[in-house]
């Protein structure tokens, strides 16, 4: 499951793949432009849980930052939905989706089955 709700909040499934689709509405992203996906603690900038920097490879109005089964696997198994906080930004001076006026992005994880050992 993955969906972005109109708040910019993110709903995953701990080990799914998603891809965001972000657009620059002030520009074109260009050819080696940097994008930066960071998941943080919940109330706590300082603990980084998960980053992830893309290079844009191909000029254009949108950037698709994927995540993969494995981004997404974020700790250990959980039993009920955890709730962190994400940040996008863009060339290391701008944060076009981040904690702002209408308060945290948040990045809510739902669990997942754990795979049945193989024996």
């Amino acid at each position: 499951m993955f969906k972005i709700n109109a708040d910019k909040s993110i709903e995953i499934t701990r080990g799914d793949r998603a891809t965001i689709k972000l657009t620059n509405k002030n520009d074109t992203f260009k050819v080696g432009d940097v994008i930066k996906f960071s998941i943080v603690e919940k109330k706590n900038y300082n603990n980084l849980i998960f980053q992830k920097q893309y290079e844009v490879s191909e000029a254009g109005e949108t950037f698709d930052i994927t995540l993969t089964s494995q981004d997404t696997t974020i700790g250990d198994i959980i039993s009920d939905k955890k709730e962190y906080w994400y940040e996008i930004e863009y060339n290391g001076n701008q944060t076009p989706i981040g904690f702002d006026d209408n308060k945290a992005k948040k990045f809510i994880l739902y669990p997942e089955a754990p795979n049945k050992e193989e024996e």
